[in-house]
């Protein structure tokens, strides 16, 4: 793989990074991550795949038979292999694909598909506040008064009242319901605030023990996006894991006695 397919890719700006099962290849262009995978199947020997994807917001992952025109079989997903004759073979017709039509690809997904989405200001400007916001809120919306459930549905229902706002006129509400949900996933007091330069992004992390980076940003605007509660679920994977890791450690106690 890295004598075809990757030593095509370094000449194109792309640098690889080492993995398990799999050959990751980033290059940098205009701010974006582009990136291209090759991959092992998960399970099986002799079968491979290509994977494309950037870090602009909204946009999902491809693989060529989402963009390629001319193959055989359009649904095809991994390409099977007994040789390594075969697998040349298959690792050319990848390279040929992505420079007819991979790096076109990249190119158009490399825009967010919404302007309805965190920036780096907005999520710099909660960093720096999120303390600050939380306080004020705390004594407006009297916030000790209730559970961490209680204050999810609080929060959904004030970002439900702004639907018909446009996303310009609220964000910075949005902003600020990010800080409170982002101290609700706080369960016991446990987690703290991050600032990541690279990623342009404020996230919780180890929120109730969960080695996990959650972007309270994300999920709060996503919601005002779609309609619907995406900020609910994480909230309940948090609490549920917090209560598996207190009977786990509360039987060890009884154990040890």
């Amino acid at each position: 793989v890295k004598d075809v397919v990757g030593k095509f890719l370094e000449e194109n700006g792309f640098v690889y990074h080492k993995d398990v099962n799999i050959w990751h290849y980033e290059r940098k262009k205009g701010g974006t991550s582009q990136n291209i995978v090759i991959q092992r199947h998960r399970y099986f020997a002799g079968y491979i795949k290509a994977i494309f994807y950037t870090d602009a917001y909204g946009q999902r992952m491809r693989e060529f038979k989402d963009f390629v025109p001319d193959m055989q079989n359009p649904f095809q997903e991994f390409w099977e292999y007994e040789t390594d004759k075969e697998l040349k073979e298959i690792l050319y017709q990848f390279v040929d694909w992505i420079r007819k039509h991979g790096f076109e690809l990249l190119e158009s997904i490399s825009v967010p598909t919404t302007e309805i989405r965190p920036k780096r200001e907005t999520n710099l400007y909660l960093y720096q506040n999120h303390n600050k916001i939380y306080e004020r809120y705390k004594k407006e919306w009297k916030l000790d008064c209730m559970n961490g459930e209680e204050v999810i549905q609080v929060i959904w229902e004030n970002i439900g009242k702004l639907y018909d706002k446009k996303f310009s006129e609220i964000e910075k509400n949005l902003v600020e319901f990010a800080a409170i949900y982002g101290y609700t996933l706080f369960i016991d007091g446990i987690g703290e605030w991050i600032w990541d330069e690279e990623k342009e992004t404020c996230f919780v992390y180890k929120a109730g023990g969960m080695k996990a980076r959650i972007s309270p940003l994300e999920g709060i605007i996503l919601s005002y996006r779609l309609k619907e509660n995406a900020i609910k679920e994480r909230y309940i994977i948090q609490f549920n894991y917090r209560q598996k890791w207190l009977r786990l450690k509360e039987k060890e106690i009884k154990n040890i006695k």
